[in-house]
């Protein structure tokens, strides 16, 4: 295969900027453990980074609400519902959240890659494609240099999968 990474950025804690956690830059989720989560649903990259931070830690997460929806997890932490468990980039100036990065070692980080497979012909289509999404500006977790000491690695790939014309496709029916 060949991949490509175009970002990386870690995860993070949002809280309304009112919450007595947001008077910190930094959070060791051990000192989590009363606190309502409010996270995403099942198929999230983020439910598996979760899950890291679960079980290195001697309590399970009070998590009060699951959703697909990221907006709305941001809306329900505004709304003092719970705290949430984003990536960085996630997260812009106009949601009116505050971010603390999480302290603990060695945990996951949210990467987004290209992946096709190395004999894979790419259309021109699929290059600029490409080119735009390697110079896309992602904000401040792309120009922070990610220290791979402190993060495991978890990946979101791009896969380039060729586009069928119904013309020639010849299924049946149609």
């Amino acid at each position: 295969l060949h991949v490509v990474q175009i970002n990386a950025a870690p995860f993070v804690i949002i809280t309304r900027h009112d919450d007595p956690l947001a008077t910190n830059k930094s959070v060791r989720f051990a000192t989590l453990a009363k606190r309502q989560f409010i996270t995403l649903s099942e198929g999230f990259v983020h439910t598996r980074a979760f899950a890291w931070f679960e079980q290195r830690h001697t309590f399970s997460p009070n998590i009060v609400y699951r959703t697909g929806d990221v907006p709305l997890l941001k809306r329900l932490v505004r709304q003092n519902v719970g705290i949430g468990f984003l990536t960085r980039i996630a997260i812009n100036p106009d949601d009116r959240l505050a971010t603390l990065a999480i302290d603990d070692a060695h945990q996951p980080v949210f990467t987004i890659s290209i992946v096709h497979r190395k004999d894979r012909v790419l259309t021109p289509a699929m290059k600029r494609f490409e080119s735009i999404l390697k110079s896309y500006k992602w904000g401040n977790a792309a120009q922070k240099k990610i220290d791979s000491s402190k993060y495991v690695r978890i990946d979101f790939y791009m896969e380039f999968f060729p586009i069928v014309d119904a013309k020639q496709a010849n299924f049946a029916g149609v």
